[in-house]
């Protein structure tokens, strides 16, 4: 088990993007922006948007992956009123809180 404290930032792709489109539904990235917000932390709707198409973003950076911070992820998770692990999958390595 490795403690969130250590852990500052996920390798994030197309899968995991998915994922987090599929967790926000019906819900409008300016919406879920604004939920961010409420919850503390702003999330821009952009950002959420490079996140759910990172292919689409990867090629500016010239990687292969990108790299997202268990904060933010856990901000997108609290506006989304879901856990952390319904958006990674946590079998492998268990994060605790």
């Amino acid at each position: 088990m490795i403690h969130e404290k250590h852990v500052a930032a996920i390798k994030w792709g197309d899968e995991l993007g998915k994922r987090l489109e599929s967790l926000r539904g019906e819900i409008s990235l300016r919406d879920l922006e604004a939920k961010t917000e409420q919850v503390g932390q702003k999330v821009s709707f952009q950002y959420i948007q490079q996140l759910e198409q990172p292919s689409r973003f990867i090629k500016r950076i010239k990687n292969d992956y990108l790299s997202v911070s268990l904060d933010v992820l856990k901000v997108l998770c609290l506006a989304l009123d879901t856990d952390l692990s319904d958006l990674l999958d946590l079998t492998k390595i268990k994060i605790s809180s």
